[in-house]
């Protein structure tokens, strides 16, 4: 341990020895040490000694050259150096491609323990492999395995996979690193020695690649994607020292309003947000990384961004008024203006800064245009285009009329979308930012110890000084009231039996081609890949298409989920309980608790509505207003639960459900409704009443188009299982048995146990 002597010679040499084989080409050589390094990394006796402090940075070498990737072929076609070790090593591509992620998965927490014991020595490792990088790779050198259309790197190409390898490590390393090498004001470890000399080389190393990285310009678009990348790992850097901050966050949303580099829409990813359908897929994915990116940088370090807001707001907002913007970066764009709102201290400024940012989409769904199309199920059917189409078939492929309902549909779902994005981090910050109470008022303790002084209502002034998205409600709650009414009365049986009969409305009730993936175990390459569902509940058509019949269920789980959570959202800001909406407050029960609605949601609808309204009303509401704002709403559902459940399970237990008649094997009633008898369903639903229910909740409400009768088996028992599921745990949340109310009572209990032991008497 004195790191002297015989012993030491011995040890050092048999560390020299571990090293040396590290450096052997084949990675399976190299995975064997890694939990080696890792248990002497974390060992404190050890790791506090100079034991490993020789060897720490050619391990972290040798760690970081495996996790460049090796194209397979090249090792097929004998053009790999090393293909016999290679040959020797894997069976074949997927056996090299387990082995990679066993060891990017293993050797994060690794890179994560360099970083803390070896600060220094970490961030010299790093900076000479991103100079390297730069020197050997950042032109986009030896510019081979281009797409011969664009001219532009692919993925397959070195440079794109030496950057690629950086990432993992570079975020690992950084997020290791103590605090005390970079803030003089944080206390450095007793027994640590050569403090002042760590935090001068950490510090000298980390600043050179921040400014290496920030001023490094390639033009080659996936080049472009992995700086994003490497920019994103900064955020623990520039917690300390944002010098390059700025430079970072330019870089990014730069980025974002790039226009279409690769020009060939054939590598589009397809997804569901219009104006991303004609832009290829490589530019769809640099534009998110950047997003992504931009939104991590804004949590860790709002602080340091909030002196330049203004700025940052003027740059947003040109770009969320630029055609070329694709909607998942706009989602980005006002997560991250709210994330460095979140920052700014004075509550007035950082309340209207909110106001400012989100006025476009509360200009949007207060519109004239949208109340109309949202005031009714049938002005919703009509806005999705669902009653043209029953009109006329062809409207369903029609490109301008598709365009035009598209275009209508993102309207409504990105104004939501992005209400409902900036508000939950505005509720975050909230609650990271009171103190022992609810919007300035503390939560200290009176004469009664079970009622705090911010129980009861609490106004939405008091509110605001800690939630910034708390004022703008009463502008969005009407809207929100209206279209979740409109939303849930289209599954009303009356409504059913007449899409239903029609071959193409009848798949707006159907689940999506997501929701059936998710209902069985698949391989990885998703719901577009090989063995994936797309397609199959629209036999031949996917959301990617223009067609809307495919989009229709995909867009009734986005704005049906998008209200869900506005409400759950509305209750954990406890505006809910605010005088303010108080006269608000019927027509949201009424909305909420319509026996017809309830009845007529599907099992995977009724569980959303559980998880996301119900459990969160039950931990926010405060005691005194359980009376008054509680029971209201938990009496209907609970009974509904009751029926709901008795005719879900009746049939499994082998009897009909109570009331009914019917006399069909319980395998008529489980079966999931599929296109083949959705005719004779339509009959049934025209009925009404308990023969409709008891056959409707025995299969979960699911209609499953033209799927596969195994997959929706599978369906209607993942939905059949996950509404006990819910409603168990709706229960155990009640009953202080789990969440955060079980947390604080074993907390309290431990504390009152620790403090007995403790007591004399």
């Amino acid at each position: 341990m004195e790191a002297k002597g015989r012993d030491f010679q011995s040890l050092n040499t048999f560390m020299l020895l571990l090293v040396e084989i590290l450096h052997h080409p084949s990675g399976r050589i190299c995975t064997e040490q890694i939990n080696l390094w890792g248990m002497l990394l974390r060992d404190p006796q050890i790791s506090r000694t100079q034991i490993l402090q020789p060897h720490v940075g050619e391990m972290t070498k040798c760690y970081m050259n495996q996790l460049v990737k090796i194209r397979w072929e090249d090792v097929e076609n004998e053009t790999f150096p090393q293909y016999k070790i290679m040959e020797a090593s894997f069976d074949d591509d997927e056996d090299y491609d387990a082995w990679m992620a066993d060891l990017r998965s293993k050797s994060s927490l690794l890179f994560k323990f360099i970083g803390n014991t070896a600060p220094a020595t970490a961030a010299e490792v790093i900076n000479e492999r991103l100079k390297t990088g730069l020197a050997n790779n950042g032109a986009g050198q030896p510019l081979n395995f281009l797409d011969p259309a664009t001219n532009q790197l692919t993925q397959k190409s070195d440079a794109v996979m030496h950057f690629e390898a950086m990432t993992q490590p570079f975020e690992n390393i950084l997020s290791g690193v103590p605090p005390w090498t970079m803030d003089d004001s944080s206390t450095a470890p007793k027994e640590q020695q050569r403090v002042e000399s760590i935090r001068k080389r950490t510090r000298a190393a980390l600043a050179e690649m921040a400014q290496n990285l920030v001023s490094w310009n390639p033009d080659y678009l996936w080049l472009r994607f992995r700086r994003a990348a490497l920019l994103d790992t900064l955020k623990y850097y520039w917690k300390y020292e944002p010098s390059t901050l700025l430079q970072g966050v330019d870089t990014l949303i730069r980025y974002i309003g790039l226009p279409d580099q690769w020009g060939d829409p054939t590598g589009s990813s397809g997804g569901a947000a219009g104006s991303d359908d004609n832009m290829s897929g490589h530019t769809v994915s640099l534009k998110k990384k950047s997003g992504v990116a931009l939104v991590s940088i804004a949590k860790r370090v709002p602080q340091h961004l909030v002196p330049w807001i203004n700025e940052l707001s003027n740059a947003t907002s040109n770009l969320l008024s630029s055609p070329g913007l694709i909607p998942m970066n706009q989602m980005h764009l006002f997560e991250f203006l709210s994330c460095v709102a979140s920052a700014v201290d004075d509550p007035t400024a950082r309340a209207g800064f909110i106001a400012t940012v989100l006025s476009n989409p509360l200009e949007t769904i207060a519109s004239a245009e949208v109340q109309q199309q949202i005031g009714s199920p049938g002005a919703l059917l009509e806005m999705f285009g669902i009653t043209k189409v029953g009109e006329n078939p062809q409207n369903a492929t029609n490109g301008e009329y598709v365009r035009k309902v598209t275009q209508d549909y993102f309207r409504l779902f990105t104004a939501l979308n992005r209400l409902l994005s900036v508000g939950k981090r505005c509720n975050e910050a909230a609650r990271k930012r009171g103190v022992g109470g609810i919007g300035g008022v503390h939560g200290i303790q009176g004469s009664n110890p079970n009622h705090f002084a911010d129980e009861g209502p609490v106004s939405i002034q008091e509110l605001a000084i800690n939630d910034p998205f708390a004022p703008l409600w009463p502008q969005l709650l009407p809207t929100l009231i209206t279209l979740t009414k409109s939303v849930l009365s289209i599954w009303r049986p009356e409504h059913q039996a007449l899409l239903l009969r029609n071959p193409l409305q009848r798949y707006a009730l159907a689940i999506s081609d997501d929701e059936a993936y998710s209902s069985k175990n698949h391989d990885k390459g998703g719901v577009f890949g090989e063995g994936g569902t797309a397609g199959s509940v629209v036999s031949g058509a996917d959301r990617r298409d223009a067609n809307l019949v495919p989009k229709w269920s995909g867009w009734f789980n986005e704005l049906r989920n998008t209200c869900f959570q506005l409400f759950g959202l509305l209750a954990t800001g406890r505006v809910l309980f605010a005088p303010e909406i108080s006269d608000m407050y019927p027509a949201l029960v009424s909305a909420m608790t319509d026996l017809d609605n309830l009845k007529a949601m599907e099992h995977r609808q009724f569980t959303q509505y559980l998880k996301h309204v119900c459990e969160l009303l039950l931990v926010s509401c405060p005691a005194t207003l359980y009376p008054t704002h509680l029971a209201p709403i938990l009496a209907p559902v609970l009974e509904h639960v009751r029926y709901r459940l008795d005719y879900t399970w009746s049939p499994i237990l082998g009897k009909a459900p109570s009331g009914t008649q019917l006399t069909r094997a319980s395998s008529d009633f489980t079966s999931a409704l599929s296109s083949n008898n959705s005719s004779q369903a339509a009959e049934l639903a025209a009925k009404g009443g308990d023969e409709w229910f008891s056959w409707y909740y025995s299969h979960g409400g699911l209609f499953v188009g033209d799927l596969d009768r195994v997959t929706a088996d599978s369906a209607v028992e993942k939905n059949r299982v996950d509404l006990s599921r819910v409603f168990s745990d709706v229960l155990q949340v009640a009953m202080a048995l789990k969440g955060d109310w079980a947390l604080v009572l074993a907390t309290r209990a431990k504390e009152e146990t620790a403090m007995k032991r403790n007591d004399p008497s």
